[in-house]
């Protein structure tokens, strides 16, 4: 009877956690529609923007080195004053406050944890849960953190993060990328108008352009309003890459969570029939002793 009530309780467990794994799946599946068609449709715009971004940072690059040739430096504090950066790369994780998002978060933390070995940039952790790996792995190791809501965030819970890595020269970000339901990868991103560097390419492309207002001022709304935009849309992909990662992981508990209610029947059964076999043998016992 023992075995037996374990074996009920343990199928009241799987119906609880089945319960559990649909609900938030279906959650999952209505967060991710509410916020997939426009994502995928800025990525695009945002991805073009970034590359006219860093043609602009390089521009004004080559226009303050022709003032610096010509006047000899007498104009360099004025003119580079504006833009001054602190001449440091950050190097941003997002990650999330909850866990059950599948396989996206360690992934992104561990294309991460290899990268951060390779630079000597700021370490900035967004997310409890990629705050607790970085931790248990790097202990010792210096980083800021900051807390930004899972879902329904808005441009204020940006704040404080924008404010802290507008004043950075390189800004790279590791997200989780959605290419559909059933994938999703780690995406290293840089935001600050600077091309991730591909081996064998040369990205230095050679451009003329003209800039009606001035580059000073289109420059100015790159560094202020642009940048906030690439942030926050990058903080929506890893917002969508989650959400798909749980649908994934979400059905892959509950195809679990079945094969262990049918094994759980099975042994329901299986002790039934001993249980039958026994009270049988002692009622056979019992007739023989009877007839004795």
């Amino acid at each position: 009877m023992q075995k037996q009530g374990q074996i009920a309780q343990e199928m009241d467990l799987t119906d609880s956690l089945s319960s559990l794994a649909t609900a938030y799946e279906q959650i999952s599946v209505m967060k991710m529609q509410e916020i997939r068609g426009s994502v995928v449709q800025t990525r695009t715009f945002l991805s073009g923007l970034s590359s006219v971004y860093y043609k602009v940072r390089s521009s004004y690059r080559k226009k303050i080195e022709q003032i610096l040739e010509q006047e000899k430096k007498r104009n360099k504090v004025t003119a580079d004053a504006k833009f001054k950066k602190n001449g440091k790369n950050a190097l941003v994780l997002l990650s999330a406050n909850n866990k059950l998002y599948g396989d996206i978060i360690p992934k992104t933390t561990s294309l991460f944890l290899e990268k951060i070995e390779q630079s000597d940039g700021d370490i900035i952790i967004v997310g409890k849960v990629g705050k607790d790996i970085f931790e248990n792995q790097n202990g010792e190791i210096a980083y800021t953190y900051f807390d930004v809501p899972d879902t329904a965030f808005k441009l204020e819970d940006l704040r404080p993060l924008l404010s802290f890595l507008l004043p950075y020269e390189k800004v790279t970000i590791f997200h989780g990328q959605f290419d559909n339901v059933m994938n999703q990868f780690p995406k290293e991103a840089v935001i600050t108008g600077q091309p991730v560097l591909e081996e064998g390419k040369d990205t230095q492309e050679g451009f003329k352009s003209l800039f009606e207002p001035s580059i000073e001022t289109i420059l100015a709304f790159f560094e202020t309003q642009i940048f906030s935009s690439l942030i926050k849309q990058t903080v929506h992909e890893g917002q969508l890459a989650r959400f798909a990662s749980r649908i994934r992981a979400m059905e892959q508990a509950l195809d679990n969570i079945s094969q262990r209610r049918g094994e759980l029947k099975q042994i329901e059964r299986r002790e039934r029939n001993l249980l039958a076999n026994k009270k049988q043998l002692a009622s056979l016992v019992g007739i023989k002793l009877w007839k004795r």
